[in-house]
């Protein structure tokens, strides 16, 4: 809430008095829509009715415009003031009376030159700060709070971020000045710079264009407007161009005292559910910028995308944009590319027979001579693809959806990654959304940049983050599909060419709009069956032409999906395994990246959780016997059920039917998974029929020779191998420690086992040749 006490007002402010008094209430009564209104037209009437004094020599080519709103007289304004000098030269030093009536007589004695706003009634500290920024004359603008004190350093650190990553804000690190509990749990995010909601405004770095842009702060807020203003911005310019700064130092007590944490407390719960009914997008984007440095992921993500911003490159760009009825999206699409750092570049823009102005719309906005716009009946994306390509004049070609935005560095970073690289021939960028700032499809893992490996789960990158060199994609589109035209594609020109060069890069540069009427949407199927013939044809590159039981393989690697039990996990195990070799001799994929994906993929494929385990027998049961094994120590047999127990461990015991997984469209459906393939492991034994219930196997007196031990090796195996069937897992278990006694050392195995990073190593400890 934004506190307006009884005062003397001039008549030319009486009437905005009157609106922002009215709005305030409004607000405290949670009518939040009614608010709003009211305050229509307030901004432009506060700057009107406001004085505004130069009071000594303007600051010319000023670093920043350094904006302190004051409300009321305390010691610590003074003290805020005096830190401020001392870092200031070169600064614009902007002052705004919120009703702090001493304001003037403080900036006067610490600085010769500033600018001193004063509006014709107390205002709230949003609304204060927006008319501070109407005064400030520099490209940056930096709040400080009237109550804290900056450590040295701290606005230039602001400055050095700001301008090393064209970020659009950052936000300082704040730490308790008199208390260590008076903190607030937002303030200090570590020691690491940091994509960042800007949730603490009393320090923060804005770039002035982009903050009167959007309307700057809403002045019903009296705390999370920087989370509002954020909401209003992160579409057109990204999660990495809102920073935190580590080394930019504010001391600052979150509150007086118990009394003033619970005024804050209120305060804060009223303007979030403002912002849930106004800005109902703030709050998720916030949450989930917020959780970035609680993901390894995210957070080494995070860290690189705040890299130094690159400069525009020398090469010039064709943008080839598609659209069906798109006049909705247009003015985003405009405003994304008209903010490009770099400027050598056209847009190529093909209206597919539209009907709602959406080449009107975009021709009256964009406004100069660097847009191709081509009208033409309906044909479809892969039509209108061709003829964009065709239209182009360069070779360097970014692809560009209506309804998605790019952020201003997107033409530069492109640049630079084709010279630093001469031989690449695409490129693909990140995108991101409300709910995940670093998107890229699957494998899910970004840190995979080898776009031929990627290739193997699909198509390798996000299609409205894609760039490319139109000498080296010689086949057109198909203008024949109506889903999966840019995976089609793709496919069909890495096979012509034998390899192409691609690369994913780990910056998120697209914002991708979820809507109805999407491609993706309307031609899912289609998508799927495209997709599935990239990944088949990606494999056969190492394979070979696809038997039945490598595409099943592939299926359930490719989509995680689950396997009856653990032996077939294992054969899944051992074909992968064998891809892998296969692959280190032809070298077609990169070595340690192909590995890697695939021994996680192996990973992600899901067991169903073993069957409880058989109820214990009886008290009166006879005890285990024991034979010696080898080395002349005593080997448990798991005790059998005794008769009277015979029909119910049966039961318990008796294996239940699992259903092979079910087959993908196009493909004809699978056998199970333990007959196919060579070198799969022998099939399970059926079960007993239920009237013998399940023994385990006699495994016979001690013999050393290796035969014998060959022998009970087996019998082993088979043990566990029809306990496996009759989902009996403890005594499979224990039939296994035994062979592995017998064949390698238990020792070397426990430890492989236990500590081994990936499944498939453990999996091929158990069995030769690699036993022991």
């Amino acid at each position: 809430m934004n506190t307006v006490s009884d005062f003397e007002t001039s008549a030319k402010g009486d009437a905005l008095f009157d609106q922002y008094r009215a709005a305030n209430d409004l607000f405290d009564a949670d009518d939040f829509a009614a608010a709003r209104s009211r305050l229509e037209g307030f901004a432009a009437g506060l700057r009107a009715a406001s004085r505004v004094e130069q009071i000594g020599r303007p600051i010319d080519d000023a670093i920043a415009s350094i904006v302190v709103a004051s409300y009321r007289d305390h010691p610590l304004v003074d003290r805020a003031l005096e830190e401020l000098a001392l870092q200031s030269r070169g600064f614009e030093i902007v002052l705004v009376t919120t009703g702090n009536e001493r304001l003037l007589e403080c900036g006067r004695r610490h600085f010769d030159n500033l600018v001193f706003v004063t509006p014709p009634f107390p205002l709230g500290c949003s609304a204060g700060r927006n008319l501070g920024v109407s005064a400030a004359g520099a490209p940056l603008v930096i709040f400080i709070d009237d109550d804290g004190l900056i450590e040295p350093g701290c606005l230039a650190a602001l400055v050095e971020c700001a301008r090393e990553t064209n970020a659009v804000a950052v936000r300082g690190r704040v730490v308790p000045l008199t208390h260590p509990q008076k903190t607030g749990q937002h303030y200090d995010r570590g020691p690491q710079r940091l994509p960042s909601g800007i949730d603490c405004e009393g320090i923060s770095l804005w770039r002035r264009q982009a903050f009167e842009a959007a309307g700057g702060f809403d002045p019903l807020l009296s705390g999370h407007e920087g989370v509002a203003l954020c909401s209003r911005l992160w579409r057109f310019y990204g999660p990495q161009a809102f920073l935190y700064e580590p080394k930019a130092v504010l001391r600052h007590d979150y509150h007086r005292d118990e009394a003033g944490a619970e005024e804050k407390k209120r305060r804060y719960e009223r303007a979030r559910r403002y912002l849930d009914e106004t800005y109902p997008d703030a709050s998720p984007i916030h949450a989930t910028t917020s959780k970035i440095e609680n993901a390894g992921r995210t957070l080494a993500l995070g860290i690189r995308s705040t890299a130094r911003a690159p400069e525009p490159g020398l090469e010039p760009v064709s943008i080839l944009t598609t659209a069906r009825n798109g006049a909705a999206f247009v003015a985003d699409y405009v405003r994304g590319w008209q903010a490009q750092t770099a400027r050598d570049f056209e847009i190529v823009f093909v209206d597919d027979g539209s009907r709602d102005g959406t080449a009107e719309n975009l021709a009256r906005a964009w406004g100069d001579d660097r847009l191709v716009l081509i009208e033409r009946p309906f044909e479809g994306r892969g039509a209108s693809l061709n003829a964009a390509v065709a239209a182009a004049r360069h070779d360097l070609c970014l692809i560009a959806d209506v309804d998605d935005i790019s952020m201003p560095g997107r033409i530069a970073w492109t640049q630079n990654a084709f010279a630093e690289d001469p031989r690449l021939d695409y490129l693909s960028f990140l995108y991101f959304t409300e709910k995940d700032l670093f998107c890229c499809g699957r494998p899910l893992s970004p840190f995979i940049t080898d776009m031929d490996v990627r290739m193997l789960f699909g198509m390798p990158a996000p299609f409205p983050a894609f760039a490319f060199r139109r000498r080296r994609f010689a086949l057109p589109f198909d203008a024949g599909l109506r889903g999966g035209v840019d995976c089609d594609w793709l496919q069909r020109n890495a096979a012509a060419a034998g390899a192409l060069r691609g690369r994913l890069a780990q910056m998120p540069m697209v914002y991708y709009r979820r809507h109805e009427g999407q491609i993706t949407s309307s031609h899912h199927d289609t998508q799927l069956k495209i997709r599935r013939a990239l990944i088949d044809w990606a494999f056969s590159r190492v394979l070979g032409p696809l038997s039945a039981g490598d595409l099943e393989r592939i299926d359930i690697l490719i989509d995680r999906r689950r396997v009856p039990d653990a032996r077939a996990k294992s054969a899944l195990a051992g074909w992968v395994a064998r891809l892998i070799a296969r692959n280190d001799e032809t070298q077609i994929y990169d070595r340690d990246t192909f590995g890697l994906v695939l021994c996680e993929a192996l990973d992600a494929v899901a067991v169903p959780p073993a069957a409880p385990a058989a109820p214990a027998p009886a008290k009166s049961a006879p005890a285990a016997s024991a034979a010696p094994d080898i080395r002349g120590a005593a080997t448990p047999q798991p005790p059998a059920p005794s008769a009277s127990q015979a029909p119910n461990a049966a039961a318990a015991v008796a294996p239940q039917p699992v259903n092979a997984p079910p087959a993908k469209p196009g493909r004809a459906a699978p056998t199970a998974l333990s007959e196919i393939g060579a070198g799969a492991p022998p099939r399970v034994p059926p079960a007993a029929p239920a009237t013998a219930p399940y023994q385990a196997a006699a495994v016979g007196p001690v013999a050393r020779g290796p035969a014998e031990i060959d022998r009970r090796v087996r019998r082993y195996r088979l043990s566990a191998e029809q306990a496996i069937a009759a989902r009996d897992f403890r005594t499979a278990r224990w039939a296994l420690r035994e062979a592995l006694k017998l064949r390698s050392d238990p020792e070397v195995y426990a430890r492989l086992s236990a500590t081994h990073k990936f499944w498939i190593v453990r999996a091929m400890s158990r069995s030769q040749p690699y036993a022991g």
